[in-house]
Order: C-alpha cells, then sequence, then structure tokens
C-alpha cells in the first residue's frame, strides 16, 4: 500500500472522530463539547494510538499472540470506558454495552485476520483499523446518549 494512502486512511477516522465527539452532551448540560475540545481529544487518542502501534509493530514479531491479546484488551477498555460515560448520561448502558461488544469483538477478529493475512504487524493500516473502531464506538456513545436524554 502507498505510504501517502495508509497515512490518509489511518488520520480519517480520528478527523470523523473529533466531529462525532463533537456532538456529545457535556456532563454540565446539553450543549455539545467546544470544537477545540472534541478536537483536542482525537488528536490525544490519535497520539496515543500511534505510540500503541509502533511499539506493537516492534513487539510482535517476538510475541505475536501476547500482542492479539493486547489488543483484544485494548479494545475492551475502550468499550468499558464509554460505558462509564453513557451510564453517567442516563440508563441506556447495557444497549450500549451489548453493541460496543459486539463492535469490539468484530474490530479485533478483522485485526486478526488482517494480520495473520500480511504476515506481519503493519503501523499504518493498524492506526486506521484502530479510528475506525473508536469512531464506531463514538457513534454508539452518541446513540444511547441521545436515545437516554430524549427520555
Amino acid at each position: 500500500m502507498d505510504r501517502r494512502l495508509a497515512r490518509a486512511l489511518a488520520l480519517a477516522p480520528f478527523v470523523a472522530l473529533a466531529v462525532a465527539l463533537g456532538k456529545v452532551p457535556t456532563s454540565a448540560g446539553l450543549q455539545p463539547l467546544p470544537w477545540w475540545q472534541a478536537a483536542a481529544y482525537a488528536a490525544a487518542l490519535l497520539g496515543l494510538m500511534g505510540i500503541h502501534a509502533a511499539c506493537y509493530a516492534r513487539w510482535t514479531p517476538h510475541a505475536p499472540n501476547r500482542m492479539l491479546v493486547n489488543e483484544f484488551l485494548t479494545r475492551s477498555w475502550f468499550v468499558l470506558s464509554g460505558l462509564l460515560v453513557v451510564s453517567l448520561r442516563g440508563d441506556t448502558g447495557p444497549i450500549y454495552l451489548v453493541m460496543g461488544s459486539a463492535w469490539g469483538v468484530a474490530s479485533w477478529c478483522t485485526h486478526y485476520l488482517v494480520l495473520r493475512s500480511q504476515k506481519e504487524y503493519r503501523p499504518l493500516e493498524n492506526l486506521a483499523q484502530l479510528g475506525l473502531f473508536l469512531f464506531g464506538l463514538s457513534l454508539m456513545g452518541l446513540l444511547a446518549v441521545r436515545i437516554a436524554l430524549a427520555a
């Protein structure tokens, strides 16, 4: 894959994530997050997931199965963190948990299949997968919060 295309694919989900986070109501009321705060959160996640992908690229050749377990735990941690955010804003936590858990497992299975077919860990492609996972998770959280606020 062309490096420029891989970089664009890795960055695009985090831009979409910033837009989605900008729609999430703050805990202080029904106002959405300010755009700069949503962009800062998405940029922080991009940086952290970039470090995550770079480190895993170095470690995967030595312990590929351990890295797969760590990837699953990473996705589980994000689902549970989202559950906390959704639960603080209403009673739709179980809906989010079902959607987020299924999305996390599907994301991990996709990661597993891609990793096995490529025979190596590619950081930019994995960063794109993690970005898509986080974007989808934020949309599920936004949906659950909107349902809770409408009730």
